[in-house]
């Protein structure tokens, strides 16, 4: 229903849950857990502990075949559903409770589905509760039979759970990963994308070309349905970095018409692979509704891990996805943290595939200028340090110089005279 109840009224449903906690089944505690993490509640934790404890203990005494509750599917959904809401609830079992988790984990693994798996794995993480080795190879190796029934998020959040508790699959991991993950990728989002990506490049697997198409091409599709929807030009309409966007568009609209005239470098190749050839997925009618939808939701973090993955696996990198993908980032440069401006900076300086010089410089001068008004914001610290550092990494340079190139690039970058603020379209190859 999506009604968010008063204190009064979820101060008298949890007494009234503590006085029924006796009665309550393993799915019911699950529920009133998952209503609280959803909710976006922060109850008392003795509360929290009780109906885990409740949870648990109930899931514990089906194991061990010592209670009626329905059978062990039932469980496992009730256990994926305590665990995803105790890691939203930001508690952490401990102690015996702790033991409990491991083992009902241990129990029903052979059995659980894709997404029990991922959301089990991702929990898990959040939670900093890393299970004991022997269940990790196991989940490793279950995961790899059910790529096929896997989503976009499934995948993101195995990967991402398994980054946070620093497991690597493993190479046979991965060589399952790039064919079974194929018809995932068409009804991914752009954040799930990212969170591919990023761990592919953390764990040095250069994907191949097939699949690197695929991923291109779905990023392509999503940052064009997010330009034609207009996306980018409410957010520089909402006082968001409007001048370096002019300026990074203006550079890409001089660039074009050098490329028509003849005088392109002719670098803008999208990567070998080509586009997808498989089979449309079930929800396919509906993409070009959600597209703009989920490209729009393009978080800075997720711009940052896309560029630095691609930077880093020293792949190419299409037109058609580098220029919206910098456009958006551009646009919305203030909201970048010192820590992916920093990544920023270093992968667009990094990046090999952009074949137009002018719009890579262009991109350049508004980051540095981001980043010389960012460093101003900065007390002394690591993320100051670190802004510095790559400055300075790419002008070869010391900090205290890199210091003084960054301030002169947040004086020097300005709009053209008579530049006019491009249309947003979908950008040529």
């Amino acid at each position: 229903m999506g009604t968010l109840p008063s204190e009064a009224w979820l101060s008298e449903a949890l007494a009234a849950a503590q006085q029924l906690l006796p009665r309550l089944t393993a799915q019911h505690a699950a529920n009133v857990l998952w209503a609280l993490a959803v909710w976006g509640c922060r109850p008392p934790p003795a509360a929290v502990a009780a109906l885990a404890r409740t949870a648990l203990a109930c899931m514990s005494a089906t194991l061990a075949g010592s209670c009626s509750e329905r059978g062990h599917a039932g469980d496992r959904h009730a256990l994926t559903t305590t665990l995803w809401a105790l890691s939203r609830l930001r508690w952490r079992p401990g102690g015996g409770q702790a033991a409990a988790v491991h083992q009902l984990l241990g129990s029903y693994l052979p059995s659980l589905s894709a997404r029990q798996l991922a959301a089990s794995t991702a929990a898990l993480a959040r939670m900093q509760l890393p299970p004991p080795a022997d269940w990790m190879h196991g989940a490793t190796r279950a995961s790899m039979l059910v790529l096929d029934a896997s989503n976009g998020r499934d995948l993101a959040q195995w990967m991402w759970g398994c980054g946070r508790l620093q497991w690597a699959a493993g190479g046979a991991w991965w060589r399952a990963f790039w064919g079974g993950s194929e018809a995932a990728l068409e009804g991914a989002s752009a954040a799930e994308l990212a969170m591919m990506l990023h761990a592919a490049a953390r764990a040095a697997q250069l994907p191949p070309a097939r699949w690197r198409g695929l991923v291109w091409g779905r990023l392509g599709e999503l940052l064009a349905a997010a330009g034609e929807g207009g996306a980018v030009g409410r957010q520089a309409a909402a006082g968001l970095d409007a001048h370096a966007l002019a300026l990074f568009r203006a550079a890409d609209a001089a660039a074009e018409a050098a490329d028509e005239g003849g005088g392109g470098s002719g670098d803008s190749a999208g990567p070998p692979g080509g586009s997808s050839s498989g089979s449309p997925s079930s929800s396919s009618a509906a993409q070009p509704a959600q597209a703009g939808r989920l490209a729009a939701a393009l978080q800075p973090c997720d711009i940052a891990c896309i560029l630095w993955a691609a930077a880093r696996m020293r792949t190419l990198l299409p037109h058609a996805v580098y220029y919206p993908l910098m456009q958006q980032a551009v646009a919305q440069l203030p909201q970048f943290t010192a820590a992916q401006l920093a990544t920023l900076l270093w992968a667009t300086a990094s990046l090999r595939s952009v074949g137009r010089l002018a719009l890579r410089r262009a991109a350049l001068a508004a980051l540095m200028a981001a980043a010389a008004r960012k460093l101003r914001q900065l007390p002394r610290g690591r993320q100051r340090a670190q802004l510095l550092a790559v400055a300075g990494m790419l002008h070869r340079c010391s900090r205290s110089e890199a210091k003084r190139r960054l301030a002169e690039a947040a004086a020097t970058i300005q709009v053209p005279s008579g530049c006019p603020c491009l249309p947003i379209e979908r950008p040529g190859s």
